[in-house]
């Protein structure tokens, strides 16, 4: 028996095509336009949506990728220097020649950077850092004595040296020294620790871990509230970092690295993003 060839149309679907046709060719050109103007309004109302949604993948995704890294920074240092809490860093906690020390030290040769900025500089961190509510924080600029690099992973880290010989503060800005700049948005606090000891001139009262935190999440035997982290009220807790907009906080955002780790590396609807 013969069979028709397999890609030509049954006469009945020719039929319908046909019909399709007249009906597409019957709209006229106001209908288009009418129909083109929703499809416009709807992607206008949509699209904003779907980029907040991305760049808060992005930003969770990042953030957790640094935290890794500088965590395992501090990990690969303990095997060719002994565990963090045997580093006698008492000569590197003040001064230049100090900080830049211990970055070569226990830092640089266990991560791999793009650029360092030793003292730091707007190549490598920005000058300009906000807090939650939009306010610059002077602290976070570039100043002597601190330091900063960019990494091959694209963020760039701050930090400096606690006084008291404890540990050190790590900031990260996810995207480098690039815009917002803001707190709790491209720009996190953690902080790396070697001496466990709580006797030290601020509210936390706790055993601290040892290695890196993040701020919110460094007490050893206890986990930080949800709705702490987010009013900053809560046992070692410090107002100032909360991880909310609105009055008051002159460090407001400190905590959100905490909270997105704390919700399972997510950022939830209540976010002040």
């Amino acid at each position: 028996a013969h069979r028709g060839g397999g890609n030509s149309l049954k006469p009945s679907h020719n039929h319908g095509l046909r019909l399709f046709l007249r009906r597409l060719a019957a709209f006229t050109l106001a209908e288009v336009l009418i129909t083109l103007g929703i499809i416009g309004v709807v992607a206008a109302m949509t699209m904003p949506s779907l980029i907040t949604n991305y760049q808060k993948k992005q930003t969770v995704t990042q953030l957790k990728k640094a935290y890794t890294e500088l965590s395992q920074v501090i990990k690969s240092a303990e095997q060719e220097n002994g565990m963090i809490e045997t580093w006698d860093v008492s000569s590197m906690l003040k001064g230049q020649e100090g900080a830049d020390r211990f970055a070569n030290e226990f830092l640089i040769p266990y991560i791999k950077v793009i650029k360092k900025c030793f003292p730091s500089t707007s190549e490598c961190w920005a000058d300009d850092v906000y807090n939650l509510n939009g306010v610059k924080y002077s602290y976070l600029g570039n100043r002597a004595e601190f330091n900063s690099f960019v990494t091959v992973s694209g963020y760039s880290v701050y930090y400096w040296l606690n006084g008291d010989g404890t540990g050190g503060w790590l900031w990260v800005d996810l995207n480098g020294p690039r815009k917002p700049n803001i707190i709790g948005k491209d720009v996190f606090a953690l902080t790396m620790r070697w001496v466990p000891d709580s006797n030290q001139n601020g509210p936390v009262t706790c055993e601290r871990r040892l290695g890196v935190s993040m701020i919110g999440a460094t007490c050893k035997s206890e986990t930080s509230p949800r709705d702490g982290l987010i009013s900053g009220n809560f046992t070692n807790g410090v107002s100032d970092y909360k991880c909310k907009k609105g009055v008051g906080g002159s460090i407001a955002g400190v905590y959100c690295g905490a909270l997105i780790m704390s919700d399972g590396w997510e950022i939830k609807s209540d976010y002040p993003w």
